[in-house]
C-alpha cells in the first residue's frame, strides 16, 4: 500500500516531523515541570514531617518505584529496600561529600557498588534471566536484523540523536532552572542526572572494549564479537544506554505518569531507531536499555533527599 513514491515521501516526512517535535517536547515540557514544582518543593518538606507514614517505603506503589516491571520482580531486583544492592553515602552526610576528594570518594563507591550488585547473592536468580534472553537475543540478531530496510537508515539515526541530545538538553533545562529558581528538587535532578551518566559511562566503555562486536554493516553483518576493541563498536548501545540513564533518573525524581510516559517513550524511540538505523542490534539496544534504566535508578535510590523528595525511600 506504501509502494508509491509520494506514499513513501509521506512516511519520511512524518517520521522527521515526530522525532523533531520529540525533541521539542521533552525540552520545553520538562523544562516547564520545575516551574510548576518551584513553590510546592519549599512546602514539601513540611508535609513530610507531618505525615511521614505516607512516604515510608512500604507506602510507595511498585508501579511508581518499579514502572516497567511486575509488583514480584520489581520488590527482588537491586535498589529497592531491603534488597542486596549496597547503598552510597548521602550527600547530606558530611561536608566533605562536596570537596574534590569527596566527589572522586563517591564516584568511586557508587561505581563498586554498580560492579558489586550481579554478585549479590539476591541478584543471582536475576543474573540467569538477564543471561539467558541476552544469548537467546544475540542468537537471533543475524535473523532480526536482515528484515531492516536500508530504505529509511539515516531518518531513524537522525531520531536516535534527536532523542538522545534532546534527552541531554532537557536535563541540563532542568538543572539551570532549579539554579535560577533555587529549586532544591530540581537541582538534585540535574545533578543526579549527571552523575547518573558520569557512573554509566565506564560500565559502556568496559563492555565495548571487551566485547569488540561488529555493527550490522560491518563484515558478514553477523555481528561477530572480538574483532575490535575499542569504543565505538556495537555492543552495547551507547545511545541508548545513555538515553534510558537519564529518562531513569528524571521519571524517579518526577513520580507522574505523563513524565514517565515522555521520558520513556523518548527513550524506546532511540533504541527502537538504533535498531531500525541499522546501528545495532537488537540485542545491542535491549542490553544498552537494560544497563542504562539500572545505573539511573541506583544512583537515584542511592543519593536522592527525602526532604522533598516523595519518591525517594532510601
Amino acid at each position: 500500500m506504501l509502494s508509491s513514491p509520494e506514499s513513501k515521501a509521506i512516511v519520511m516526512f512524518w517520521k522527521c516531523r515526530m522525532g523533531g517535535a520529540a525533541a521539542v517536547v521533552t525540552f520545553v515540557v520538562v523544562t516547564a515541570l520545575c516551574f510548576s514544582n518551584s513553590a510546592s518543593a519549599q512546602l514539601l518538606p513540611l508535609s513530610i514531617a507531618a505525615q511521614p507514614a505516607i512516604h515510608s517505603a512500604a507506602s510507595i506503589p511498585s508501579a511508581d518505584r518499579c514502572p516497567l516491571l511486575t509488583p514480584e520482580l520489581c520488590d527482588g531486583l537491586p535498589g529497592d529496600p531491603g534488597s542486596a544492592w549496597p547503598k552510597s553515602p548521602t550527600p547530606q552526610a558530611s561536608a566533605k561529600s562536596w570537596t574534590a576528594g569527596g566527589i572522586v570518594s563517591r564516584l568511586a563507591h557508587d561505581q563498586a557498588s554498580i560492579y558489586v550488585a550481579p554478585f549479590q547473592r539476591a541478584n543471582l536468580k536475576w543474573d540467569a534471566v538477564f543471561l539467558v534472553g541476552t544469548a537467546a537475543l544475540i542468537a537471533s540478531d543475524r535473523h532480526t536484523i536482515g528484515i531492516v530496510s536500508q530504505d529509511d537508515i539515516n531518518i531513524s539515526r537522525d531520531i536516535s540523536n534527536v532523542g538522545l541530545y534532546g534527552s541531554e538538553a532537557a536535563a541540563g533545562a532542568i538543572f539551570i532552572t532549579g539554579l535560577v529558581t533555587d529549586n532544591a528538587h530540581a537541582k538534585e535532578t540535574g545533578f543526579l542526572t549527571a552523575e547518573a551518566l558520569i557512573n554509566a559511562f565506564p560500565v559502556y566503555a568496559g563492555v565495548q572494549l571487551i566485547a569488540g562486536r561488529e555493527r550490522p554493516n560491518q563484515g558478514l553483518g553477523h555481528g561477530r564479537f572480538f574483532q575490535d576493541h575499542a569504543t565505538s563498536t556495537s555492543f552495547p548501545s551507547g545511545h541508548a544506554m545513555f538515553t534510558w540513564t537519564i529518562a531513569s533518573v528524571i521519571a524517579h525524581e518526577y513520580p507522574r505518569t505523563w513524565v514517565k510516559v515522555l521520558v520513556y517513550s523518548t527513550a524506546a524511540a532511540v533504541s527502537v531507531s538504533r535498531y531500525t538505523g541499522r546501528e545495532h542490534f537488537v540485542s545491542d539496544v535491549a542490553v544498552g536499555s537494560f544497563f542504562g534504566y539500572f545505573i539511573g535508578r541506583h544512583i537515584f535510590n542511592s543519593h536522592c533527599s527525602s526532604d522533598y523528595d516523595n519518591n525517594c525511600h532510601r
